[in-house]
């Protein structure tokens, strides 16, 4: 079935239109959620570096004591 809008569009509402948003819907949904993931793990890589460069900083000024204490 084809109606006319007042701003003289042709809309669809046959069924295959409505399959065809649903589905799109989903696929936007899918999107989306990989999206977040996405921006999950990149805020771990984040965070995971920060710590390894605390980490690296820590040893080199143990390392650093060691030095001093062995002279």
């Amino acid at each position: 079935m084809i109606s006319q809008t007042p701003l003289d569009k042709v809309i669809c509402e046959c069924s295959t239109r409505q399959k065809d948003e649903i589905q799109k819907q989903s696929m936007l949904e899918e999107i989306h959620l990989a999206y977040e993931e996405i921006l999950q793990l990149e805020q771990a890589l984040i965070e995971l570096d920060e710590q390894n460069t605390t980490n690296t900083l820590e040893i080199r000024k143990r390392e650093a004591k060691v030095i001093f204490m062995l002279k």
